[in-house]
């Protein structure tokens, strides 16, 4: 059977080409989705502590709520350390050194006062000058600073500003804008200087600058000897105080966006990778019943002439089940040279993290060969299902004359699945944004039962305009549109579920977009917005320089935030709620109730 199934292979040139293209795009997709989320769940490198062996920080999962209603979230910044936490860790037997870092975003001017280009697209952050070894960075010029007043800039950032020791430098720190000595330049690694610009000033200054007084971001640890053991782990994050976790150097960063970024990547390429694999196993499918139909003839011939059904079973999944692995190792390899450019277009978007890199993992080559091999194999038992439940002579009978009736269960799963995406509109209209693609997949998949009826039909009224045109090409393509209900709807049905679907997240996302947009204008009744000109933000006392200004009545400085607001049933379904601050009240109209 293994022979003839591949003589015959050699035969349809076309069909096997069709569903091997089908094939191994589906492959591409899961491959190069689960290359990406698999780098994206990976450790993010050790950053600025390449050099310490333990990391200290405090646990950046926040829980509200209880009982079943308990959620945690993720903060893009953990709380502060206690600034005696570092003295308790350096003690701990086994503990070589501890040090104290803060991470301050900080935008350094130009002598034109414009902020200077960071790299990774990100602010740049001030540290305490003892954390410059964690990375590490040595002086190239100069000398480090040895008071408040004093700063150290990377050698990418003196380049930009043309910056040198000895001169003066403005910097804008959430605690205001502040001019400072260039102390010295340093210089990391080329790879650690492409991540992030750095500016170091004395540990005091940092922690000043931060705006909130003492305490530090994370404690970076050097062991004895070099390694740290799980069980130095637990004594150094113990000895930091409760609230605290020790981590491995490649996991915690707290002036590195990183770790939240990939966190954030890897859910929306689940999701739309997702969608997109839907999308591309129900193309399959339909390409494969295609593809079966064209055959029931030759399938109708095996029979006749003394085949079993379980002969041509084998020999309709073998031949599928070879090409699905062959289209599914070639999806492999595509996925292979795609990740380069989908790393770079997802860091251009804003999706993933400066630096970001694809690196191979064989477990999604391995799912999307299989994935290739399985759905091919579904596929065709599927579409080979009917053409054996008949007697040969029937099946010959039926590959001349295809029947005009869909099957009784396949017009029961697409009522279901219509009705189903009726209740759903009906039930979660309100929040149609959210669910607009949970609504999208329910009436696909109605689509894809029904498609003979749903677009198969209305193809066929299209025959008599056609046959009118004149023409034998136009005679021969109405005579097979109102013959071919099924093949027709085979093939729209593909290209109907991509475009809805397509256009449904497309749809969504404009739609979340252009309400964004505004409910931002309702809630700023502002003349003029001023907003920053590079990542770091803007000082509080802008607000108060703004307010002097002649011809300015009210200026009011805003941060966004979220809030988890948990008394009286306010859960916003376990989302927290989006929160600003608001003094004074009258920059944007808003008055308080109560209180």
């Amino acid at each position: 059977m293994v022979a003839l199934a591949l003589r015959m292979l050699r035969t349809r040139v076309g069909s096997v080409a069709g569903t091997f293209v089908m094939l191994a795009l589906t492959a591409t997709v899961v491959g190069l989705a689960g290359q990406v989320m698999a780098s994206g769940l990976a450790a993010p490198g050790p950053g600025r502590y390449a050099a310490a062996d333990v990391v200290v920080r405090a646990d950046p999962e926040i829980a509200f709520g209880r009982g079943e209603d308990r959620v945690t979230v993720d903060v893009r910044r953990s709380a502060p350390l206690d600034a005696a936490a570092v003295a308790r860790v350096a003690a701990v037997p086994g503990v070589r050194a501890a040090v104290g870092d803060v991470s301050v975003p900080v935008a350094v001017l130009d002598r034109r006062g414009r902020p200077l280009p960071a790299a990774g697209g990100e602010a740049a952050h001030a540290h305490g000058w003892e954390s410059a070894a964690l990375t590490p960075y040595a002086l190239r010029a100069g000398r480090a600073p040895r008071g408040p007043g004093e700063i150290v800039l990377d050698a990418g950032l003196a380049r930009a500003g043309r910056f040198a020791p000895g001169d003066r430098v403005r910097v804008v720190t959430p605690a205001g804008t502040r001019t400072l000595a260039v102390a010295g330049v340093a210089a990391a690694s080329a790879g650690r200087q492409a991540r992030q610009s750095a500016a170091f000033v004395t540990a005091g200054e940092a922690q000043a600058l931060t705006g909130r007084g003492p305490g530090f971001d994370a404690i970076a640890v050097v062991a004895d000897g070099g390694r740290a053991t799980g069980g130095l782990r637990e004594r150094i994050a113990a000895a930091a105080g409760p609230g605290a976790e020790a981590l491995d150097r490649r996991h915690a960063d707290p002036g590195d966006p990183r770790a939240y970024e990939r966190a954030v990547l890897v859910a929306v390429v689940a999701s739309s990778g997702g969608i997109t694999t839907l999308i591309a196993v129900l193309v399959v499918a339909g390409t494969l019943a295609f593809v079966v139909e064209r055959r029931r003839r030759e399938l109708a011939l095996l029979r006749a002439v003394g085949a079993t059904p379980g002969q041509v079973r084998r020999l309709l999944v073998g031949e599928v089940a070879l090409v699905g692995l062959v289209a599914g190792a070639a999806g492999c390899a595509a996925a292979a040279l795609l990740a380069g450019p989908a790393a770079a277009v997802l860091t251009d978007v804003g999706l993933a993290p400066d630096g970001f890199r694809v690196d191979r993992h064989w477990i999604p080559d391995a799912t999307a060969i299989a994935v290739g091999a399985v759905v091919a194999v579904l596929a065709a038992l599927g579409a080979v299902r009917r053409a054996l439940a008949a007697r040969p002579g029937a099946a010959l009978v039926e590959a001349a004359v295809p029947p005009r009736r869909l099957p009784l269960v396949r017009v029961l799963l697409g009522l279901a699945a219509a009705g189903g995406g009726l209740a759903l509109v009906i039930v979660l209209g309100s929040q149609g944004v959210e669910f607009a693609g949970l609504f999208a997949i329910t009436f696909a998949l109605a689509l894809a039962f029904l498609a003979p009826i749903a677009l198969g039909g209305p193809a066929a009224l299209l025959a008599a305009p056609l046959r009118r045109a004149g023409g034998g090409a136009a005679f021969l393509a109405g005579a097979a549109l109102a013959t071919g209900r099924r093949r027709t709807g085979a093939v729209a049905a593909a290209i109907a579920l991509v475009i809805a679907i397509a256009a449904t997240q497309s749809l969504t996302l404009a739609t979340a977009q252009e309400r964004t947009r505004e409910v931002t204008a309702q809630r700023t009744a502002a003349t003029a917005v001023l907003v920053p000109a590079s990542p770091a933000g803007l000082p509080p006392s802008l607000a108060r320089e703004a307010r002097a200004l002649p011809g300015v009545a009210a200026a009011a400085g805003v941060v966004s935030t979220e809030v988890a607001v948990l008394d009286r049933g306010l859960t916003n379904d376990d989302e927290p709620w989006a929160a600003a601050g608001r003094a004074p009240a009258r920059a944007r109209g808003a008055r308080a109730r109560r209180g």
